[in-house]
């Protein structure tokens, strides 16, 4: 159940990607974060899904240190955020890549994925009118 669920999730993400494709913009890194990226089943799948290499960071607390990197560009310890970027981030993590033979499989699942998205659509808005 747990891996079907981390699937469908992975199905979202794609198309996520699949739709800023469609308005022209090109992802050239994925990057995943938070505790998550400590799973390294989750990343394979996200990976094999996607059909793209996953990079982790060597930052754990993402949004913290992102906020950090803000607040001193903010007090003028650093010009701008590519340079704390640059003074103040470790190197990267670890990259997966996608398995070919389980990136045709999730391929044919995707479709799938889409049928049923389209036909049980609907059903969210009159879900929605329940007014619970």
């Amino acid at each position: 159940m747990t891996r079907a669920i981390m699937e469908g999730v992975a199905y979202s993400y794609r198309d996520c990607l699949s739709i800023m494709e469609n308005l022209g913009i090109k992802a050239n890194r994925i990057i995943a974060s938070g505790g998550g990226a400590r799973s390294p089943l989750w990343l394979q799948i996200q990976s094999d899904v996607l059909g793209h290499e996953i990079r982790t960071t060597g930052v754990t607390e993402q949004a913290s240190f992102g906020a950090a990197l803000a607040a001193g560009v903010g007090v003028g310890l650093f010009a701008d955020i590519p340079t704390a970027c640059s003074r103040l981030l470790p190197g990267e993590g670890q990259i997966i890549y996608p398995d070919p033979a389980r990136s045709k499989i999730y391929d044919r699942g995707y479709s799938i994925y889409r049928d049923l998205y389209r036909s049980v659509s609907s059903f969210g808005e009159r879900l929605a009118g329940l007014n619970l």
